[in-house]
């Protein structure tokens, strides 16, 4: 081991120049390197480089749904010093592309932008624009007048609560801006979502108008406030007499059960003043069906605070009985 060690320790003197030399030896590689870099950027080079661009359009009011590309890929020749200024220097000067028809046009061909690069670029010989094509997407600005809507059906509300009332959208109208294709697609009823979930309360929030699928809609006013009433419904039952309608006077043919089973709910502040007599119900002989015995039952009028409004049968049994005398 102690062999191994100096033979390691002999062959650092041999190649490790003297600490008074060191910095000779360092100005000496310096110098080479120098010299070396200088020669190598007098040379020519071809290379393919990522040019970065800038777009000026020849139309006002437009929206830049997709942008183009802010690079290009140039195949060019130049000396080595140009080369290595544009490398440094790119991003501080890019190249301008005038857009010529913006909204007509969805891409600009590279073979096209060669001539323009090399008025700008005059330090380098462009000798392709690798690039092929350069897609976007721009449009016309517009603007459309919306009427907001809200769909009760899509309100989650707490179970056994309802709305009670209009709903109430204030401003009832706005503007909606951006890119034409969009805003044409819109229909004039804008549907307001409200993400809230287990409405028991009345409702009064400023909602935010917005395009989940664009990021380029904006709208006058920004926010709506939307307000509606909501109150807990019961479920209640009533037996409710069946009125008999064009039926025989001597009796000889009756309702088998002369009243019926109905369910319904009603909002908790009205549930108290709902009462049988309010409801009428009738059975219309007319309508007999012999073949089944029974006779339709018809539904003519219930209180208009009465919601889902369910009888436990369409039809009632009739039977036959004896000939009332006359008396």
């Amino acid at each position: 081991m102690k062999v191994i060690t100096n033979i390691f320790r002999w062959i650092i003197q041999v190649l490790a120049p003297p600490k008074r030399d060191l910095k000779v030896v360092l100005l000496c590689i310096l110098g080479g390197t120098m010299i070396w870099v200088l020669n190598a950027l007098n040379k020519n080079y071809t290379a393919v480089i990522k040019c970065p661009v800038r777009y000026e359009y020849d139309q006002d009011s437009i929206i830049i749904v997709s942008p183009p590309p802010d690079k290009i890929d140039l195949n060019v020749s130049a000396g080595g010093w140009n080369m290595l200024r544009r490398t440094l220097f790119f991003s501080r000067f890019p190249a301008t592309l005038r857009v010529s028809n913006p909204v007509g046009n969805h891409y600009l061909l590279g073979t096209s932008l060669a001539p323009l690069l090399s008025e700008q670029l005059v330090d380098l010989r462009i000798n392709n624009v690798e690039t092929d094509t350069l897609f976007f997407d721009i449009q016309s600005m517009k603007q459309k007048v919306l009427i907001g809507k809200v769909d009760r059906e899509r309100i989650n509300l707490k179970e056994n609560y309802r709305i009670v009332g209009p709903i109430n959208i204030n401003p009832g109208e706005f503007t909606v801006t951006g890119p034409d294709k969009l805003i044409n697609a819109l229909p004039e009823y804008f549907e307001i979502l409200i993400d809230r979930d287990e409405i028991d309360r009345p409702f009064n929030r400023e909602i935010k108008l917005d395009l989940l699928l664009s990021d380029h809609a904006s709208f006058d006013p920004e926010e709506i406030r939307i307000s509606f009433n909501v109150e807990l419904f019961l479920e209640k039952e009533f037996l409710i007499p069946i009125i008999p309608v064009n039926f025989p006077d001597d009796s000889s043919v009756y309702i088998a059960e002369p009243r019926m089973r109905v369910i319904f709910q009603v909002s908790e502040s009205l549930s108290d003043s709902v009462n049988a007599g309010q409801f009428r119900i009738t059975a219309n002989y007319r309508n007999f069906k012999r073949r089944d015995l029974v006779v339709p039952i018809e539904v003519e009028s219930i209180p208009n605070f009465v919601v889902d409004f369910r009888p436990d049968t369409t039809a009632v049994k009739v039977h036959y009985g004896k000939v009332r005398n006359p008396s």
